[in-house]
């Protein structure tokens, strides 16, 4: 009975032997390939990480971008608003010459008016007496 026990022990540890390589064997390759799944998801990490990475340089330039726009847009603001001012003082400088024109040639007209009646009989007779000493009769 004593060989036979050894030789039952034997024949068990054989096949504890066989089942344990063949368990080794199922849990290496299920190893290799949950190390290939995350090595997958690794990589599908990294690429989203450098996308995350390259949206936000791209938001930090749109923002800056945009920063660039307002204080352009300000400028010219600021820039039509002294154009609107200056287009006004110059309209007002236009209206007070014409005025100053138009008193001046209403002044002119007067003066006209009031010289010509002068000038009708002043020069007539003027004429005749320079004709006259040209002439030399008195």
């Amino acid at each position: 009975m004593a060989d036979m026990l050894n030789q039952s022990d034997h024949d068990e540890l054989i096949r504890l032997r066989a089942s344990l390589e063949a368990h080794s064997q199922r849990e290496s390759e299920v190893s290799r390939a949950t190390l290939a799944e995350v090595s997958k998801m690794s990589a599908t990490l990294n690429q989203l990480r450098d996308s995350v990475l390259e949206q936000q340089r791209d938001v930090r330039e749109l923002r800056s971008r945009q920063a660039d726009v307002d204080l352009r847009v300000a400028t010219l603001e600021a820039q039509v608003d002294t154009l609107q001012d200056v287009s006004e003082q110059a309209e007002r400088v236009q209206r007070a010459i014409a005025a100053d024109a138009d008193k001046r040639a209403k002044q002119y007209a007067w003066i006209a008016v009031a010289a010509s009646p002068v000038v009708g009989i002043v020069v007539p007779i003027l004429l005749k007496w320079l004709a006259a000493l040209i002439a030399g009769t008195p």
